[in-house]
C-alpha cells in the first residue's frame, strides 16, 4: 500500500515521506571586522624648533590620537605610522612604532606622543598624517588612516610699533642688505608681512624669513642672522618714510642695534626662542 502526505492547516508530517531526516538549524551571524577612525588633536599640529644645523634642522610636535570602533568589533591596535609630507616635491618620511591600545566593540582608546621631523632650507608647508594596523577578537587584521592634518610653527603675533606717517617699516638683510626679508610694520594678514605665519616672510619654514631657525637670517649661527648673539651684518630695520634705520639682532655690541623693549621682547622671547 502506498504512503500518503497529509497536510494539517499549515503543517505538513515531513517526516512520514522523507524518512525522518533531522532539520537543519539556523547558521551564526559573521562577526564585523572593525572600522576604526581617527581623530587628531590639536588640529593643526603645532610644532617647535629642537635642533638646527646649517642647511636645516629637527622640529617636533606633540599629539592626542584618538581611536573610535564603529561596526561593533572589539580588537587591539598593535602598530602605528606617522608620515611627513613636505611641499613642494612631496617629500614624505615615515615613522614607526609599536603600540599596546586595545578597544572594545564601539568604545574608543586614545594615545599621547611627541613626533619629530627634519626640513631642509626651501621647505614651504608640512602636513602628516597616521595610520595604524592591529587585529580583532577573531585574529584578523585590520588597517585604518587619518586625513592630512596641516603642521603649523608656533603662533606668532607682532610687537606694538608706531605706523609711521609716511611709508612704512621694512625689514631687510644680507651681506649687502639687499634681500627684503618683509614689512615690520604691517599686521599678520598682510601677504608680505614678518608677523604672517603662512607667508614668505614670516613662515618658520621660508628660506626669507627671521622665523626659521635654520635660514640666513633666522640661524644662531649665520653671520647675517638676527638671531646670531655675534653677528657682522645683522638684519636691518627700515624707516621709510625717515629714511632711517635700526638693527634686529642679538648682538649687544652692534651700535645701531634696536634696544626697543617691544621689539627685543619680540627678538628674545619669540622669534629667536629655542
Amino acid at each position: 500500500m502506498k504512503k500518503l502526505c497529509v497536510a494539517v492547516g499549515v503543517l505538513a508530517l515531513s517526516g512520514a515521506c522523507s524518512g525522518g531526516g533531522s532539520p537543519t538549524g539556523p547558521s551564526q551571524p559573521s562577526i564585523p571586522l572593525p572600522q576604526v577612525t581617527i581623530q587628531v588633536s590639536p588640529n593643526p599640529l603645532q610644532a617647535s624648533p629642537k635642533a638646527a644645523s646649517g642647511t636645516g634642522g629637527t622640529f617636533e610636535f606633540p599629539v592626542t590620537l584618538t581611536f573610535r570602533e564603529n561596526a561593533g568589533a572589539s580588537g587591539q591596535i598593535t602598530h602605528l605610522t606617522g608620515t611627513v609630507i613636505r611641499q613642494p616635491g612631496n617629500q614624505t618620511t615615515a615613522l614607526d612604532r609599536a603600540v599596546s591600545l586595545p578597544f572594545s566593540a564601539s568604545g574608543s582608546v586614545s594615545d599621547s606622543s611627541t613626533f619629530q621631523f627634519d626640513v631642509s632650507l626651501g621647505v614651504e608647508s608640512i602636513s602628516w598624517h597616521v595610520s595604524v594596523s592591529g587585529t580583532d577578537s577573531q585574529g584578523r587584521a585590520f588597517t585604518a588612516s587619518s586625513a592630512d592634518v596641516t603642521v603649523n610653527p608656533p603662533a606668532m603675533a607682532p610687537p606694538p610699533l608706531p605706523t609711521p606717517p609716511v611709508g612704512r617699516i621694512e625689514l631687510w638683510g644680507g651681506a649687502n642688505y639687499n634681500v627684503f626679508l618683509g614689512c615690520f610694520s604691517c599686521n599678520e594678514f598682510a601677504g608680505d608681512s614678518v608677523f604672517n605665519q603662512f607667508g614668505p616672510f614670516g613662515g618658520r619654514f621660508s628660506p626669507t624669513s627671521v622665523w626659521n631657525r635654520f635660514s640666513d637670517y633666522g640661524s644662531p649661527f649665520s653671520p647675517t642672522s638676527a638671531c646670531n648673539e655675534f653677528a657682522a651684518n645683522p638684519p636691518r630695520i627700515v624707516d621709510t618714510a625717515a629714511r632711517t634705520y635700526t638693527e634686529l639682532t642679538l648682538n649687544t655690541f652692534r651700535p645701531f642695534g634696536n634696544r626697543t623693549p617691544a621689539v627685543l621682547n619680540l627678538l628674545k622671547n619669540q622669534i629667536c626662542a629655542d
